[in-house]
């Protein structure tokens, strides 16, 4: 338990139970509604010059310094707005996120026109927001709007930036400006329409992100290659999709259009025939699948409009975010969480409600974070009920499928489900997890750190062992293991990678296959591999 005294209200105390995060520059807390940011070194905390500068911004997606945090009559952090359940901008980048929180290409359109608002706000106001990266930007459940993080690091005059990541800096600017900041939003944004770096893909003799920067030789290039699963160049609204080019391509610096037009739906690829794979269509939904689960050779779907148990529809959709469960005899529950509540339905009745923060379903399991707990959901007796599995910080806990990840002050852990076992992983140390998923002792991470995204494979055991993948272009975990024991993963070039979910054992194997891409959202049906490509159920076996 620390005490400090946050100017114009008085001491607050502030211990493990209230932290949220910590990065390079300090910890954040979360209090009674109000966040902290407490600096590790007091000697980089904010001056009170800039404080005052800073009270300038004045839009509600700029989430600033209000107040400052003393210890000891020395500056030591500041007070901020809490805003609560929101998520990094980065997932919205891929498919199978829009998917799961039923992202619309409107919300991408509006998220983007709050993020171009926000930035002309600060412009106005006299300040660079200078570090515009993809994990300083978040998104609340409304996914209408962006708020605008570390405000402290912004540029104002008599305090320069001190924050950039490589991944948005202009390589053509000598100086931070206006200019240089319309960049950083540029590279932010285009990931928001095509789900990839606007400097990534395949050029044929630039082989980094630094030459292809510096050499303007982006998507738009006719010698870049995308990856197969990215949509076409005309998503993006045609006045901004000009605009995005002039800026990568030929160092245009002037601010985007605020009138930017429709996006355009993209039309679904033909699934193309597989030379390694047989790819047989099970069955067709009505409308992309948001929610999959399967046991006891059960297979439930929840789509937008509806709930569908095998071929059959068996109710409307639920309100909210849904997940699937089963009971202990093989019947299927479907739950959603919606306004902090969870509903769990069978057999078209309502079982029973439970105030909570998130929710997962995975492997016939449910899951929801409860205040400080790990709760398993089950239905019995026609009731919902709920049994604790793990203890947790309420607000640093993570809850994704199969997995709670945690940093206790700076340690990273796991807590795998359904057993609650808790592990440490060194490796996750100074990173921050965008998603995750566990099953059968395997683990499958994407965390962020130093503007990159790395993807951890962590197979459990008395060991870890632990495979890190560098660097990948999309920040996604596409994931299922087979009930032989069987992880299999589809990787960034749009190929699966197979290996044994037990820890330290041999025989990892690649497929490379036409008929792969990251419209491919992997899972199990009936002890086999299924993948969901929109409305469609499909089949997925190795030929031979």
């Amino acid at each position: 338990m620390a005490t400090y005294v946050e100017v114009g209200r008085g001491p607050v105390e502030l211990d493990q139970a209230h932290f949220v995060a910590q990065g390079g520059e300090g910890a954040v807390y979360c209090r009674d509604g109000v966040a902290y940011k407490v600096f590790h070194d007091a000697d980089r905390a904010l001056p009170q010059g800039k404080l005052r500068l800073l009270a300038a911004l004045d839009a509600p997606t700029v989430v600033r310094p209000e107040r400052l945090l003393l210890r000891d009559g020395a500056p030591a952090g500041y007070a901020m707005r809490w805003i609560p359940d929101a998520r990094p901008l980065a997932p919205f980048f891929t498919p199978a996120f829009r998917r799961r929180n039923a992202v619309t290409a409107e919300a991408v359109a509006a998220l983007v026109e709050s993020m171009r608002r926000t930035v002309a706000h600060a412009h106005a106001r006299g300040a660079l927001v200078v570090d515009l990266n993809d994990l300083n930007c978040l998104v609340p459940p409304s996914h209408d709007r962006a708020y605008f993080i570390d405000v402290d690091s912004w540029q104002v005059p008599g305090f320069p930036a001190t924050a950039l990541l490589d991944t948005v800096r202009d390589r053509h600017a000598a100086a931070f400006h206006e200019g240089s900041d319309w960049f950083s939003w540029a590279v932010v944004t285009f990931q928001l329409w095509l789900g990839v770096h606007p400097y990534k893909g395949k050029h044929p003799t630039l082989t980094t992100l630094e030459d292809r920067m510096q050499a303007d030789a982006s998507v738009f290039d006719p010698a870049v290659t995308l990856p197969p699963a990215c949509p076409p160049l005309d998503v993006v609204p045609a006045r901004l999709r000009g605009w995005y080019e002039a800026v990568f391509e030929r160092r245009h610096r002037d601010p985007p259009p605020a009138e930017h037009g429709a996006a355009a739906v993209p039309v679904p690829r033909p699934l193309r025939p597989g030379q390694h794979l047989v790819i047989t269509p099970l069955r067709t939904y009505d409308g992309p699948v948001r929610a999959f689960g399967s046991a006891f050779g059960v297979a439930v779907a929840v789509t937008d409009r509806s709930a569908w148990i095998d071929a059959h529809r068996v109710g409307p959709a639920p309100a909210g975010q849904p997940a699937i469960g089963f009971d202990r005899q093989g019947r299927p529950v479907v739950a959603a969480l919606h306004a902090g509540r969870v509903t769990a339905w069978q057999n078209g009745a309502v079982r029973g409600e439970v105030a909570a923060r998130a929710l997962v379903g995975h492997a016939g399991h449910l899951h929801a974070l409860v205040g400080d707990r790990v709760v398993a959901l089950e239905v019995r007796a026609g009731t919902l009920l709920g049994r604790p599995v793990a203890r947790v910080l309420p607000r640093a806990a993570q809850l994704f499928p199969g997995v709670v990840v945690q940093h206790l002050l700076g340690a990273a852990w796991v807590t795998l489900l359904p057993s609650g076992r808790q592990v440490r992983v060194s490796e996750l140390d100074g990173h921050r997890v965008l998603d995750a998923a566990h099953a059968g002792g395997a683990l499958v991470v994407l965390a962020a750190r130093d503007g990159a995204w790395h993807r951890l494979t962590v197979r459990v055991g008395a060991e870890l062992d632990v495979q890190v993948d560098a660097d990948v272009e999309r920040p996604e975990v596409n994931v299922a293991v087979l009930d032989r024991g069987v992880l299999v993963r589809l990787d960034d070039d749009d190929a699966l990678t197979l290996l044994p979910a037990a820890a330290h054992a041999p025989g990892q194997r690649r497929v490379a296959d036409p008929a792969l891409g990251a419209d491919l959202a992997l899972a199990t049906h009936d002890g086999g591999l299924v993948a969901l490509r929109g409305d469609t159920l499909l089949g997925l076996a190795l030929r031979g």
